[in-house]
């Protein structure tokens, strides 16, 4: 959504079938000035009716620009977790009850944003994935594989 630094002009949105807004080092509700100008272009793109995929930071921030709540996630998430899929979420991925996926986030969704359904729940992470008419999101990271894990963190990663 951004290339450095610099937002989509909210007057060509039409010219994008949607946007992937993934991890980050800051938190949805860090006081950094780009984050309210992230959340106005995450309302005009959903409100154009354009496909949004949150992963991480951006399921978080998504949630938060939708009316949905970004908090601190205690204790810090650096692990695997076995998520739960709800029916929907099921149906989606192959009829699977559960899928393990790789987290490492200090913050996470308390509420999701209203009228959105949450899919997916974790005993340490209630809102696991939601969507919301043209939104996806999910708090792990789908696009981490063990071995790019394995050799970034070595045996560190694990239940903290």
């Amino acid at each position: 959504m951004a290339e450095a630094s610099q937002l989509p002009d909210l007057t060509k949105l039409g010219k994008f079938d949607g946007f992937v807004i993934p991890g980050s080092r800051f938190n949805a509700t860090d006081d950094e000035p780009w984050i309210e100008p992230l959340c106005e272009t995450i309302r005009a793109a959903h409100a154009h009716g354009k496909a949004l995929f949150g992963i991480c930071f951006g399921h978080q921030v998504i949630a938060k620009a939708l009316g949905g709540v970004a908090g601190a996630a205690l204790p810090y998430n650096f692990t695997v977790d076995d998520i739960e899929l709800q029916p929907l979420a099921s149906q989606l991925l192959g009829g699977r009850s559960k899928i393990a996926l790789y987290k490492s986030h200090g913050q996470q969704v308390l509420a999701a944003p209203p009228g959105s359904t949450v899919i997916a729940r974790s005993t340490r992470t209630p809102v696991e994935m939601y969507t919301l008419e043209n939104v996806f999101c999910c708090q792990g990271h789908p696009e981490f594989v063990s071995a790019h894990i394995n050799s970034d963190c070595g045996n560190s990663i694990g239940d903290t």
